[in-house]
């Protein structure tokens, strides 16, 4: 856990991404005091990635959550 909290403090993820057996969840980090997190899960067949790219994370930058 110490070496994930440097990692993340030094290279500021967009978003993490975990795959289970039957879903697959994200968690995009925001720079909102309000809400300083976007978790949200997928069905296991979907194009998540194209999903978090194209459609979420324009979304957010739009809001000014980044």
């Amino acid at each position: 856990m110490n070496t994930r909290k440097d990692l993340v403090q030094n290279l500021a993820p967009i978003y993490s991404f975990t795959i289970y057996q039957k879903i697959k969840k994200v968690t995009i980090t925001l720079e909102n005091e309000e809400y300083p997190i976007l978790m949200a899960s997928f069905d296991i067949e979907a194009d998540h990635e194209n999903i978090i790219v194209n459609r979420r994370l324009p979304m957010i930058n739009r809001k000014g959550y980044r």
